[in-house]
């Protein structure tokens, strides 16, 4: 089973049935529910997420809401080391660092997955775009 992080992106995109992203972020969620991928996603997205979805949500809806995307993946942390490697980094966007090291310091993660692989220059860990993951996992 491949280990999938999930940039903030790619959960709202699915969260908000945002379009036109809603579509393969739900594919991800749905290669999850079959037990194709384990998803994981950063301590920060949450953050983010409520942030987003409380201009569309109410506070219960949005806590379930938070509540569901703990049970469908599975949390890295974001600390010191953390943090420390994302400023040294020479990420364009502390956000993306963070994310990625979050990732690459959780160890067990096969691939990233973001609307923008760009963002992050010269990765230890594959990043795909969500239509290029699914390309490459229909592959295996």
């Amino acid at each position: 089973m491949k280990n999938i992080f999930l940039d903030t992106n790619i959960l709202l995109d699915y969260l908000t049935q945002r379009q036109p992203f809603f579509a393969d972020a739900e594919s991800i969620f749905i290669k999850a529910e079959m037990g194709v991928i384990s998803l994981f996603c950063s301590s920060l997205s949450f953050s983010t997420i409520f942030y987003v979805l409380r201009k569309f949500q109410t506070k219960p809806q949005l806590f379930q809401t938070l509540n569901d995307l703990t049970q469908t993946t599975t949390i890295t942390g974001v600390d010191e080391t953390v943090i420390k490697d994302s400023l040294a980094s020479g990420f364009k966007d502390l956000e993306d660092a963070i994310q990625y090291f979050s990732a690459l310091h959780f160890g067990r993660i096969d691939a990233i997955v973001t609307r923008n692989p760009k963002d992050f220059p010269n990765p230890q860990i594959p990043v795909f775009s969500p239509a290029e993951f699914l390309f490459a996992l229909n592959k295996i």
